[in-house]
C-alpha cells in the first residue's frame, strides 16, 4: 500500500542511519510519547528548510508502525533507554503521507484533496475488509465504521511537508480552505486516532482563522521548548562529527571554526544554538565550505520572500546585510502568503523561513552561509534601491582604496547619504556602520572582514585580512562622527591595530602585503562624509 503501513519511511530512516554522518535524534520519539501520554496527541512541528523535518517524520513513522520490525533497531538508540516510550514501539497502523509526493501536477486544492481521500479510502477497505466505507461517506462517519468492527483499531498519522499545497505559487485561498476543512473533518475528535504528527516549514495558525485545527499543538524552533534541539545540530554533536571526519580523512580542509562561522547560529527556544545539520553533513562529505542552502532550492529564495513588500523592511535589510541585529516583534498571526505588509510580520516570516535567527527580540543573519545570500539580493536586486546602488559600487570603493583614492569613496558615501532612507540619517553609530559596509560589499569576496575585532590595545571598527592571496594589501578602517579622519586614522596607529597583521616574535609574517589604514568621517553640521587613506606599512619581500 502507498500511504498505510508502508515500509517507506523506515527503509529511508536505516539508509539515512548507515550514514557515515548520522546522529541520534531518537530522543525526539520520547517526547512525542510524553506528549500522547499528556493528552496531546496532535503534533505540528515546524523548521525552515534542510532542517531534518523528513528524517524526524520516517524515524517517528518508522517507530510507532507495524510495518516490519523496528524494536531491535531503536532499542539500541537513544530511545531504547526509555521503557515508557519502547512500549508504544511497533503498536499502530502508521498513515504516511508526504504532501509533495501525492503529485507531481499543478491542480486544484479540491483536486489535491481528492488524490489523497481516494487513496486513504481503497487502502482501508484492504485493511479493514469488515467496515463499511463508501466512496461518498464522510471521514467520521469511516472512522466510526471501523471502530465499530474493529475494537482494537487505531491510526497514528504521520504527515511530512503538510503545508505543500499552501505554499505553492499557483495555489489559491479557496484551494488553502478546502485542504484545511479536508484535515478538520479527517482528524478532529477521532477516537481511531491516536497520534497525528505533522512537520512542516508553516504553522497551522497561519493560515487559519477559525478554531478548525486548534487541537494541533505547536512545536516552533524559536517558540516552543520542547523539541527545541531535536532537529539542527547541536555543539556537542558537532563536535563529535568533526572527530568522524577527522579520523576519515588525511587531507582537512575545514577546520572546526570553519563550520561554526558558515553553518551554526541559528537560535532555538531552549536558547542553544544550533547548526544547519544537512550543511554540514554536506560540507564534511565534500570536504569543502559552501553555501549548500541555494543549491537545494532557488537561487532567489530570500529576496522572493520579500519581493513586492521591500519597502517596510529595506533599512533592516540593509543593517542585516551588515551584519547587524534589528528589533523585531515576533509573530505568526498573518498569512506567509497574500498576508499582511508591515513589518514585523516580513521579518518573521523570514525567521519562519530560516533565513533569520531569533532571540532576545532581535534578529540577525545567523551565519555566513545564509549572509552570502543576502550578499547576493543586495547585488542582483534593484528593488532594493539604495542598497543595490551600493552594492553595484562596492568593487571601484575597494579599488580605491587600493590606489589610495578617497576621492570615489566619498562620493559613494554622498549618493547613499543624499537618499531618502531614514537609517541615512546617521541617528546611530550601527546606521554608519550599516552603509560602510554595504559600500564595501565587495571586499567579502576576497577578504575575511570583520567588525569590532580586538587589535592591539582596543577594537578596531573593521579589519580585512585577506582569505588566500597573503600578498594582497590588508585594511584596516576606522569610523568616526563629528569628528575628522586623520584622527581615526590616529586612533588607528596610536592603539597599534596593525599588530593583528604582524606575525609573533621570531616568526614568518603571515600576512606579506601593504597595511592599509582608512579613515572614514561623517559631519552631522555639514551633512558630509570625509576620508583618508594611509600606508601604514609597505609590503614585505622575504
Amino acid at each position: 500500500m502507498k500511504y498505510i503501513n508502508t515500509d517507506a519511511p523506515a527503509n529511508k530512516y536505516l539508509k539515512a542511519a548507515a550514514m557515515d554522518y548520522f546522529i541520534d535524534k531518537s530522543d525526539l520519539i520520547s517526547e512525542v510519547v510524553s506528549a500522547m501520554k499528556s493528552g496531546v496527541p496532535y503534533l505540528c512541528v515546524t523548521r525552515p528548510r534542510r532542517f531534518g523535518k523528513s528524517y524526524g517524520a520516517n524515524m517517528v513513522a518508522s517507530f510507532f508502525g507495524k510495518a516490519g520490525s523496528m524494536r531491535d533497531f531503536f532499542s539500541s538508540q537513544k530511545v531504547g533507554k526509555d521503557s515508557a516510550a519502547m512500549a508504544y514501539c511497533g503498536k499502530y497502523d502508521v498513515v504516511y503521507l508526504r504532501g509533495d509526493k501525492v503529485t507531481t501536477k499543478h491542480v486544484s486544492g479540491e483536486k489535491y484533496v481528492e488524490l489523497i481521500r481516494n487513496r486513504l479510502f481503497s487502502e482501508l477497505k484492504v485493511l479493514y475488509p469488515q467496515a463499511e466505507i463508501s466512496p461518498d461517506a464522510d471521514m467520521s462517519d469511516v472512522f466510526s465504521s471501523i471502530c465499530e468492527e474493529y475494537d482494537d483499531a487505531s491510526l497514528v498519522f504521520v504527515v511530512d511537508e503538510w503545508d505543500f499545497i499552501l505554499s505553492r505559487e499557483w495555489t489559491k485561498d479557496e484551494d488553502r480552505k478546502a485542504y484545511l476543512s479536508f484535515l478538520r473533518d479527517m482528524l478532529k475528535d477521532e477516537e481511531i486516532i491516536q497520534l497525528a504528527y505533522f512537520t512542516g516549514v508553516l504553522p497551522m495558525p497561519v493560515f487559519s482563522s477559525t478554531s478548525d485545527l486548534n487541537m494541533f499543538a505547536q512545536f516552533t524552533m524559536s517558540e516552543t521548548y520542547e523539541l527545541s534541539t531535536c532537529f539542527g545540530f547541536t555543539e556537542e554533536e558537532v563536535d563529535e562529527l568533526y572527530h568522524r571526519y577527522s579520523a576519515r580523512r588525511n587531507n582537512l580542509l575545514i577546520s572546526r571554526n570553519d563550520l561554526r562561522d558558515w553553518y551554526e547560529g541559528y537560535n532555538c527556544a531552549q536558547n542553544v544554538s544550533i547548526y544547519n545539520p544537512q550543511s554540514v553533513v554536506f560540507s564534511l562529505t565534500t570536504n569543502s565550505l559552501a553555501d549548500h542552502w541555494s543549491r537545494s532550492g532557488s537561487d532567489k529564495e530570500v529576496f522572493a520572500s520579500i519581493s513586492g513588500r521591500v519597502g517596510p523592511v529595506r533599512d533592516d535589510i540593509a543593517k542585516l546585510t551588515s551584519g547587524l541585529s534589528v528589533p523585531l516583534v515576533f509573530s505568526l498571526k498573518n498569512s506567509l502568503f497574500g498576508g499582511s505588509s508591515t513589518r514585523d510580520d516580513i521579518l518573521s516570516q523570514m525567521v519562519v523561513l530560516g533565513f533569520l535567527s531569533y532571540s532576545d527580540g532581535e534578529v540577525k543573519v545567523p551565519n555566513r552561509e545564509l549572509m552570502t545570500e543576502f550578499e547576493k539580493m543586495a547585488r542582483e536586486e534593484p528593488e532594493l534601491d539604495y542598497i543595490y546602488q551600493l552594492a553595484s559600487k562596492s568593487a571601484e570603493v575597494l579599488d580605491a582604496v587600493r590606489e589610495l583614492q578617497p576621492g570615489p569613496i566619498e562620493t559613494v558615501l554622498e549618493y547613499a547619504h543624499n537618499t531618502e532612507s531614514p537609517l541615512l540619517q546617521y541617528n546611530k553609530e550601527s546606521d554608519l556602520t550599516a552603509i560602510v559596509t554595504l559600500t564595501f560589499l565587495s571586499a567579502r569576496n576576497q577578504y575575511d572582514v570583520r567588525r569590532e575585532d580586538k587589535a592591539g590595545v582596543g577594537y578596531v571598527d573593521f579589519i580585512f585580512y585577506p582569505k588566500k592571496n597573503f600578498t594582497m594589501d590588508g585594511i584596516i578602517l576606522e569610523l568616526k562622527v563629528d569628528d575628522t579622519p586623520e584622527n581615526a586614522l590616529q586612533q588607528i596607529k596610536d592603539r597599534q591595530y596593525i599588530l593583528k597583521f604582524q606575525g609573533k616574535l621570531g616568526e614568518r609574517p603571515h600576512y606579506l602585503g601593504r597595511v592599509l589604514g582608512v579613515g572614514i568621517a561623517y559631519s552631522k553640521k555639514t551633512k558630509k562624509h570625509s576620508c583618508r587613506i594611509e600606508v601604514l606599512r609597505e609590503a614585505i619581500s622575504l
